[in-house]
């Protein structure tokens, strides 16, 4: 059954990794159109998403079962006793203790570089 698991982290990790190098795409178009209008829009609302997503995670995992909280527990009792977790045990401590720090810190590059283009474009 770990190994299902694993292979699912791994195709979820797949398809987000599918999603940026689509988003990727879009927004080195539009700079090399020089679209710089609709570039600092797609910042801007991109970094709102994703400060918005890092909470939304956050309020499942907090409303979640007992379980996966006394799940995580173990986990932090592994690390103390240095005992070796799988990927899936990494994961799950990862989104449960720093996903709202993550994503506020990637949302906010994400509307800094909007502003920037939009200070450089419009007003310099």
């Amino acid at each position: 059954m770990k190994t299902l698991e694993n292979i699912m982290i791994y195709i979820f990790i797949f398809i987000y990794l599918y999603v940026i190098y689509l988003w990727g795409r879009e927004i080195l178009s539009l700079f090399l159109k020089k679209d710089y209008e609709l570039l600092f829009l797609a910042f801007i609302v991109s970094g709102i998403v994703v400060m918005i997503f890092g909470y939304w995670v956050k309020l499942r995992l907090a409303s979640s079962q007992l379980d996966a909280k006394e799940e995580i527990e173990l986990i932090k009792i592994k690390i103390i006793s240095k005992e070796k977790i799988t990927l899936r045990e990494r994961l799950g401590l990862l989104l449960y203790e720093d996903n709202v720090k993550i994503c506020k810190r990637i949302g906010i590059t994400l509307l800094s570089i909007g502003a920037i283009i939009y200070i450089v474009n419009y007003i310099l």
